[in-house]
């Protein structure tokens, strides 16, 4: 997402929640002892989505508290403890345009980062002395872990079906939104009915911020994705693009298991090339489906400064594929 800017009317409503966080971030990550590490770091690029969602939502149901700010801080401590750990798995050198952890530090002290990220997350979350936050966050987070090691389990499997690869994504991606939708829907004590199709939208926020990250790893250059590109495709993880490329056309399949074998980056680029000519288009047609889908749920909300703001920053996910 590097380059593009998010909506003015996504953050103006709760542009002084998102300063608040920041201000809250960087005061953690220099009083550790870990300080030095997290200097110029990726942490301090982000557009800080999941918070954002969870502030407006949170805005658009009424919830009001002094501490909000540290809710959506919980959200974005676990989601960048979970990026040092991905980028040490599928050995990136760059996140957010920037040098990875495990680029500058090695792997080691890039996990031992990361857990403290995700200790730091529990800490804050503790503090709050609220046993259903708790809960909420254990749950969501055993599911973005199981999410992960279903897709290691899948990797270079040229068999996996797009609804394998929907069951994969939701899990890894989805429920950190969800957790954003829940925790929303927890600290403004709607009912169970509505909660549902709350949880519901963030569900479909998260499919479609990966599905689209998916897309931009065919789409971009390196340059304004922030991370190299194809990278999917070199680390054999198997995306939609690719699924249907490959049920278009089977013989693909043995070009992808020969670049497997051997590493031919001319093999690559040809696979890369027929992957955006048969499967580009029908998932671009995907993501709109869950995008409308999205955007449809929002009609429940009052009509607010806050669902405006939901209401751009769906098509701005949309948006980053052009």
């Amino acid at each position: 997402m590097k380059g593009s800017s998010i909506p003015r009317e996504a953050e103006a409503p709760v542009a002084s929640l998102l300063s608040e966080m920041e201000k809250e971030l960087l005061g953690i990550l220099k009083n550790t002892e870990l300080s030095s590490y997290f200097q110029e770091s990726f942490l301090a690029s982000g557009k800080r989505i999941r918070p954002l969602f969870f502030f407006l939502l949170s805005g658009s149901l009424g919830a009001s508290r002094p501490d909000l700010a540290d809710y959506g801080l919980i959200l974005e401590l676990l989601h960048a403890s979970s990026l040092i750990h991905d980028d040490i798995i599928d050995h990136s050198d760059q996140r957010r345009g920037m040098a990875s952890f495990n680029n500058s530090y090695g792997n080691q002290t890039a996990v031992f980062l990361g857990d403290f990220l995700m200790w730091a997350t529990q800490k804050l979350a503790l503090s709050k002395g609220d046993l259903k936050l708790l809960q909420l966050l254990n749950q969501r987070g055993e599911e973005m872990l199981l999410g992960e090691v279903q897709e290691i389990r899948n990797h270079r499997n040229l068999r996996l079906s797009p609804g394998e690869y929907g069951e994969i994504i939701t899990r890894k991606t989805g429920s950190l939104f969800l957790l954003a939708a829940q925790m929303a829907a927890h600290l403004s004590q709607v009912a169970p009915e509505r909660g549902e199709a709350l949880e519901r939208l963030g569900t479909l926020v998260g499919i479609l911020f990966q599905l689209v990250d998916d897309l931009l790893d065919i789409t971009s250059d390196s340059g304004s994705f922030g991370k190299p590109v194809m990278n999917d495709l070199r680390e054999g993880t198997v995306t939609l693009p690719l699924i249907l490329a490959l049920r278009k056309e089977p013989s693909l399949t043995a070009q992808a298991e020969g670049f497997f074998q051997n590493g031919d980056e001319k093999a690559l680029l040809h696979l890369h090339r027929e992957v955006r000519r048969l499967g580009l288009e029908e998932s671009l047609l995907y993501a709109n489906r869950i995008g409308q889908e999205a955007q449809a749920l929002l009609l429940s909300l009052p009509d607010t400064p806050f669902r405006t703001g939901l209401n751009a920053l769906i098509p701005f996910l949309l948006e980053r594929t052009q």
